[in-house]
C-alpha cells in the first residue's frame, strides 16, 4: 500500500514539473495547435514587383449630370406649318445655321387672314371719335435742367426711342430723368421753365402731354399691331428659313414635320455652347479639398474628354447629406463635340495633388515596425519566387521616406531606387474558416 502511494506521488510531481516546464519555455501544445489551424485559414501570396518611376495623383472621381447655365427657347414667329426640320437633338449649331423651314402656303394663308383683320380694324377706327386727356408733367424736386429733348406735337414714345430721355433734372443729391414714367402721347405744350440750364423747383409745370383714352386708343394699338404682323409675315414668306442667332447645342425639339403650330410656340430648347455645366455631389471630406477655379477633367459617355473648372460650391448639405458642386466646361465653339444633352451623365475627375516622374511602389509593399515604415527589397536572383515562403525569401529590410500617397501607389523619396525589386505579400482568407480577421505578419 505504501509503495502505491509513493508511485502515485512521483507521477503527480512529474506532471506538475512538466506543466511548469512547458509554461517556462512558452510551449503550449493547445495554443500551437490553434495557431497552426489559424494559419491554415489563410493563404499568403508572394510577389516581386519592380520599383518604377511614373506619375502619381490624388483625385476626386465622381459621376455628374450635364446641365446648362441659361437654357434658351426658340419660338415660332407666326402661325405656320413645318416643312422641314434641319437639326436633331444633340446637334451643335453655329450662328446662321438653319433650324427649320416653314411652309410658304401656310404662311400666305396666315397673311391673308391677318390682312382681312387689319382692313376691318382700320375701317372701324375711321368711325370712332377720339377723346383726350391732358396730362400735366411737373417737377418733383428742385434742380437744374441739364438735358431737354422735348419737341412740340411729337409723340413722347418716339422721342424716348431716339433720345432715351425727355428731360433730365439734376441737383447735388440726385439725377432725375423723365422717360418711361411719362404717358405716351403728343406733347401739346412746353413751358419755358423746362429749357436747358433753367432752375426749377418742386411743383413747377414742365410740359403737357395730350393722351388719347378709351376705346379709340385701344383700337389704334390694334391697328398698329396687325400692321406689324403683316410686315413680319411678308419677311418670313420671302425667307421661310428660321436660323440660329447664336452658337448652341439643341437639347429638345418639340415639333414634327408637317405639323401646324401657333405663333410663340417654343419649338426648340437649346444650351449656349459657352454655358455647359456638369453638376455633381461630393462628401464632406472631399469638400475640404476643393476650391473655386480648381481644374477638373470631364469624360463624356462617348469617351471624349474636356477640361473644365469648379465654378460653384455649396457649403450646405443637400437632402442626401452631400454637397453640391458645379463644373463649368469651356466654350465648345470650334470643337467637334456633339450630343452634350442636359440629363446625360459624365465622369468628373478633380485632381487634388499630382507629381510627375517619381519613384513609386505599391501600397501593399509598405510595412511598419517600431522604427517606422519599411519595404522588403528582394536580393535573390531567381525570377520565379513561387517556391519561396515569407520566411525563406531572400530580402533586405529598408526603412523608407514616403511622399505622395494614393490609393494604389506610394511615392518613395528615400530608401529604394528605380529598378530595384520589392516583395509584396498579400494574405487571402481560405473558405470555410472561422476567423474573421486577417493575421498580420
Amino acid at each position: 500500500m505504501r509503495k502505491k502511494i509513493i508511485i502515485l506521488t512521483v507521477i503527480i510531481v512529474v506532471a506538475i514539473f512538466s506543466v511548469m516546464a512547458l509554461i517556462a519555455f512558452d510551449v503550449n501544445p493547445f495554443q500551437k495547435k490553434n495557431q497552426e489551424t489559424k494559419d491554415n485559414c489563410f493563404t499568403k501570396t508572394i510577389e516581386v514587383v519592380a520599383v518604377e518611376k511614373g506619375d502619381l495623383k490624388n483625385a476626386i472621381s465622381v459621376k455628374g449630370t450635364i446641365d446648362s447655365e441659361n437654357p434658351i427657347e426658340i419660338n415660332m414667329p407666326a402661325n405656320a406649318k413645318i416643312k422641314e426640320i434641319s437639326v436633331r437633338e444633340g446637334s451643335r449649331t453655329r450662328k446662321g445655321d438653319i433650324l427649320v423651314v416653314l411652309d410658304k402656303d401656310s404662311l400666305k394663308d396666315e397673311y391673308s387672314k391677318i390682312y382681312e383683320e387689319w382692313v376691318k380694324a382700320e375701317s372701324d377706327l375711321g368711325y370712332m371719335k377720339p377723346t383726350y386727356d391732358y396730362v400735366r408733367i411737373i417737377a418733383t424736386a428742385k434742380g437744374k435742367v441739364t438735358e431737354n429733348n422735348l419737341v412740340k406735337n411729337s409723340n413722347t414714345e418716339d422721342i424716348i426711342e431716339e433720345k432715351e430721355h425727355l428731360l433730365v433734372i439734376e441737383n447735388r443729391n440726385e439725377k432725375k430723368a423723365l422717360s418711361n414714367n411719362v404717358p405716351n402721347g403728343k406733347i401739346s405744350s412746353i413751358n419755358y421753365l423746362s429749357a436747358k440750364g433753367r432752375e426749377v423747383k418742386s411743383g413747377d409745370l414742365l410740359f403737357i402731354v395730350k393722351v388719347a383714352n378709351g376705346d379709340f386708343n385701344t383700337q389704334v394699338e390694334k391697328v398698329i399691331d396687325l400692321h406689324e404682323q403683316l410686315k413680319v409675315l411678308q419677311e418670313i414668306i420671302e425667307d421661310p428659313y428660321i436660323k440660329t442667332e447664336s452658337n448652341f447645342i439643341v437639347s429638345k425639339i418639340n415639333i414634327l414635320e408637317d405639323g401646324y403650330y401657333e405663333k410663340d410656340t417654343a419649338f426648340i430648347k437649346a444650351n449656349p455652347t459657352d454655358e455647359i455645366l456638369v453638376k455633381l455631389a461630393i462628401t464632406k471630406d472631399e469638400l475640404r479639398k476643393v476650391s473655386i477655379d480648381q481644374e477638373a477633367k470631364v469624360t463624356l459617355d462617348s469617351g471624349v474628354q474636356l477640361a473644365g473648372s469648379v465654378s460653384h460650391i455649396s457649403y450646405s448639405p443637400n437632402e442626401s447629406g452631400k454637397f453640391d458642386l458645379t463644373v463649368k466646361l469651356p466654350d465648345l465653339e470650334g470643337s467637334d463635340v456633339n450630343d452634350i444633352l442636359p440629363g446625360l451623365k459624365a465622369g468628373v475627375e478633380i485632381v487634388l495633388e499630382e507629381k510627375m516622374d517619381v519613384v513609386k511602389v505599391p501600397v501593399d509593399a509598405i510595412k511598419t515596425d517600431s522604427k517606422g515604415e519599411y519595404v522588403l527589397v528582394y536580393t535573390g536572383s531567381i525570377e520565379d519566387v513561387k517556391n519561396y515562403t515569407v520566411d525563406t525569401i531572400p530580402t533586405e529590410k529598408r526603412h523608407i521616406k514616403k511622399g505622395l500617397v494614393t490609393p494604389l501607389y506610394v511615392e518613395i523619396e528615400n530608401g529604394v531606387l528605380a529598378g530595384e525589386k520589392v516583395v509584396v505579400v498579400t494574405v487571402s482568407k481560405n473558405e470555410n474558416d472561422f476567423y474573421g480577421n486577417i493575421i498580420g505578419f
